[in-house]
């Protein structure tokens, strides 16, 4: 399966010892501005708030080529 790691914006070194598996992909997940009910913001950190940017990514590859594979996305 694919790795998908919570990165943070200030520190770009990555937060996990050598012998851990290395992320496939890496998106922010810390101190992330995020919608709140009652037309509230706040900022929020973890994997939930690293998720979206990187389904915006996988939008953005089909929008550019709709006969990608699973596959294909998974391997780029």
């Amino acid at each position: 399966g694919n790795t998908i790691a919570a990165d943070n914006w200030d520190n770009p070194d990555p937060a996990w010892p050598d012998e851990w598996v290395k992320p496939d992909v890496s998106a922010p997940g810390e101190n992330v501005l995020s919608a709140m009910p009652d037309d509230e913001y706040d900022h929020l950190s973890g994997t939930s708030m690293a998720a979206p940017h990187v389904s915006g990514v996988i939008a953005l590859m089909l929008s550019a080529n709709d006969d990608l594979t699973q596959e294909e996305i998974e391997e780029t």
